[in-house]
């Protein structure tokens, strides 16, 4: 080969590591990955503790938190002792470090909300609810609020700067806002381009106990947080599971009496509810699920969704299905239809939250067991290679 030759070959090689790298691609490409799917058991019961509510968060760094509530001696939402606990994961979620009680207190259920993570500054958040025991119920709490609120009743928050080795003493969310509200419970928020933060939320409107499902979000940050003036009340419950859309808008997931899922989609950072629908290719057995972004459109790539929930309903509304049978979906068109599934626990299994880690490996940290679908906390490690091999 000529020097001419070897010149014009050499430049072409840069420019495609060029544009390999500003897709986010390594350069040159490597050969398609085999189906990986492995489950690894992060919070397994012990004696009459379990562990509930599981929540992820992955740090800038790459270190992966695996939150879950420890409810000792009953699986009771309410009324006995509940700590926050945390395992942290180094390398992608196939081995985990000691656990961590984040929040405890003899004679209060601490219950926890969602995780988030400012890719801007590091900060990692976890938000929680600090219920005193003599609480009886969410009936209970509405009806008496202000009674709860002078005994210690709040929304609580707490920070690492360290990927989640350390954690900062907690502080109340103050937000003004009329209802009775309250953070969403596990899972794990989502970031703008813009930098602001959302996490799922919501609020009772009435002594009656209805609720109102919306976002929370800060600008600053994470030092304060505001509710959205904008959500939805038509028949959800407080959990529900957010994305971020590739034309800027918000999808929030919310788990509802059934029979099918309902999907809200905001605009203006998650502000303004731009339309509401029953996602009839979702069935819903009264059961949070999770929602993450597998990749987004541009480079060659299509735009990517994964969800993940217990499959089953009921004859009807309000006839709950089973909590069995944990499957992930695949959406290429921004969650409109959903696609190629797989089963990620054919046995009882309930709560997730599914995140993307940036070698593409998806976790889904999940509530299963041999008897009951809370006995314990697994995750599940697989590609997407497994999830539409055929």
């Amino acid at each position: 080969m000529r020097l001419e030759e070897i010149s014009k070959y050499a430049i072409l090689l840069v420019l495609g590591a060029v544009v390999s790298s500003a897709c986010g691609e390594a350069a040159p490409k490597t050969p398609p990955a085999k189906p990986l799917f492995e489950k690894i058991d992060v919070f397994p019961m012990k004696g009459k503790d379990v562990h509930r509510i599981p929540s992820l968060a992955v740090s800038r760094s790459g270190v992966v938190l695996a939150f879950a509530d420890l409810r000792k001696g009953s699986r009771a939402d309410w009324a006995h002792d509940i700590d926050i606990v945390l395992r942290r994961s180094l390398d992608g979620g196939r081995t985990w470090g000691p656990k961590q009680v984040l929040a405890s207190k003899k004679g209060v259920s601490m219950h926890g909300g969602p995780a988030v993570v400012d890719d801007r500054t590091g900060r990692i958040f976890k938000f929680y609810r600090y219920r005193p025991n003599a609480i009886r119920g969410s009936g209970d709490m509405v009806k008496h609020f202000d009674k709860w609120v002078a005994m210690g009743y709040a929304n609580l928050i707490i920070h690492s700067d360290d990927d989640g080795a350390t954690w900062s003493k907690p502080r109340k969310m103050k937000l003004k806002h009329p209802e009775k509200h309250r953070v969403g419970n596990g899972g794990h928020g989502v970031q703008l381009p813009s930098g602001r933060l959302l996490i799922n939320g919501g609020g009772h409107r009435d002594a009656k106990g209805a609720l109102r499902s919306f976002l929370f979000y800060s600008d600053d940050g994470g030092d304060t947080w505001r509710a959205s003036p904008a959500g939805q009340a038509k028949g959800v419950v407080v959990e529900a599971a957010t994305v971020a859309l590739d034309n800027g808008d918000i999808m929030t997931n919310h788990r509802t009496e059934g029979p099918h899922r309902r999907v809200s989609i905001y605009c203006d950072g998650g502000t303004k509810l731009l339309r509401t629908y029953v996602d009839k290719n979702l069935p819903e057995p009264f059961c949070h699920a999770s929602l993450a972004r597998y990749s987004r459109a541009g480079c060659g790539r299509s735009s990517r969704l994964l969800f993940v929930n217990p499959p089953n309903n009921g004859s009807g509304k309000f006839s709950r299905g089973k909590r069995v049978n944990l499957t992930v979906r695949l959406s290429d068109d921004e969650g409109s239809s959903w696609g190629p599934s797989k089963s990620i626990c054919a046995g009882p299994s309930g709560y997730s939250d599914t995140v993307v880690l940036k070698d593409k490996t998806i976790l889904c940290l999940f509530e299963n067991g041999k008897k009951a679908y809370n006995d314990d906390i697994s995750i599940a490690r697989f590609n997407l290679e497994w999830l539409t091999a055929k």
